[in-house]
């Protein structure tokens, strides 16, 4: 850990350029897509946004995933009401009858790999129902996929599209991001980074010592870890900003992830970037069996995934996927302290008339 803790402190003494493109904070104002079309941070942004999406499909289909072309509505939220959701669905009226906004269309993905070998995904708009604050929002980016395998190949295949994307913005909008970062400095240390450092959810805790706000305790008994918990983990076990914090609780995770072989953690992977959340990937269970357990074992209802139950019967196969907040990897990347600054159309508040 020492070269670890090094390469933090040699972080923690850089003094980033003067930045020649600052955020504008005009998200809650109402005329905010007419200041932006004369703001620098946002014309600036949009090419940064252009030039990571671009490398993330190339660096995707790349790799022999395909495309998938899924909707934004959904009778199978992800994250249910339940032990183990970490967020709240958007239920709306649609042809009279309730749906919800996805949340996730993970279960499309699984489902699309009925379809193809190497896997599929999508960058698409997803919706969550808690208020939007520094950083999270309640409409953003989701690049997610799922490919028929373990959740280590997920994690290698996470962590080479993460790379990708620095290194797009290194070389096609250094420009850009200087104007609103100041440096690329990290973005080239991530872009050169083979792996990060893992992890595991025990050993993080253990390392911490004592719970001085790291994790909160569920209803259920299970740990989850608070955005304090993260930022102390990523500044413990971090190298150039990333690490991988492994195996949580099971029931601390949606119904859908596996459980490990101890019975009490799952098979599941964060990447704090920054200190931060900003990928999150598991492996499925397999069985129809194994995801009617956890649902009883999170107390949800299977009514609404009986269709998802249903494919596991008809053709289980192992998966494994992941979803990367694209809002969060620009916060970091642009070295900024509130998402709200990262849409180009703002949706915080909601005012009536808007693109």
């Amino acid at each position: 850990m020492g070269e670890t803790r090094d390469t933090l402190e040699s972080q923690e003494t850089e003094q980033p350029a003067a930045r020649s493109a600052p955020p504008t904070r005009t998200w809650l104002d109402p005329a905010h897509w007419r200041l932006a079309m004369d703001s620098p941070w946002y014309k600036a942004m949009y090419v940064v946004q252009d030039e990571a999406i671009a490398a993330a499909h190339q660096f995707l289909r790349s790799k022999g995933l395909r495309h998938m072309v899924a909707p934004v509505t959904t009778g199978s939220i992800s994250s249910p009401m339940g032990a183990g959701s970490d967020s709240l669905p958007v239920e709306v009226t649609l042809y009279d009858r309730r749906t919800y906004l996805a949340d996730s269309m993970q279960f499309a993905l699984e489902y699309g790999c009925r379809f193809v070998d190497q896997g599929v995904y999508y960058i698409m708009q997803t919706f969550r129902g808690e208020p939007a604050d520094g950083t999270h929002l309640q409409q953003f980016c989701h690049i997610e996929f799922e490919i028929p395998a373990p959740l280590e190949s997920t994690r290698n295949l996470a962590w080479g599209l993460l790379r990708s994307m620095c290194a797009a913005l290194v070389e096609n909008a250094a420009d850009e991001v200087r104007a609103m970062a100041g440096s690329v400095d990290h973005l080239e240390r991530i872009a050169q980074m083979e792996s990060a450092p893992v992890v595991t959810f025990e050993e993080a805790l253990d390392s911490l010592g004592a719970n001085d706000g790291y994790y909160e305790v569920l209803s259920i008994g299970s740990r989850a870890l608070t955005k304090k918990g993260e930022r102390a983990i990523g500044q413990r076990f971090g190298m150039n900003d990333a690490v991988w914090v492994a195996n949580m609780d099971k029931l601390s995770v949606p119904f859908y992830q596996a459980d490990a072989a101890d019975g009490t953690h799952s098979i599941s992977s964060d990447l704090l970037l920054g200190g931060l959340e900003t990928v999150g990937s598991g492996q499925r269970h397999v069985t129809a069996q194994e995801v009617l357990r956890g649902l009883k074992d999170r107390d949800v209802c299977p009514d609404e995934y009986e269709w998802y139950i249903q494919m596991k019967e008809l053709n289980p196969i192992q998966t494994s996927g992941m979803g990367l907040g694209f809002e969060r990897f620009l916060l970091w990347a642009l070295k900024d302290d509130d998402i709200r600054d990262m849409p180009l159309i703002s949706r915080i508040g909601v005012p009536g008339s808007t693109p």
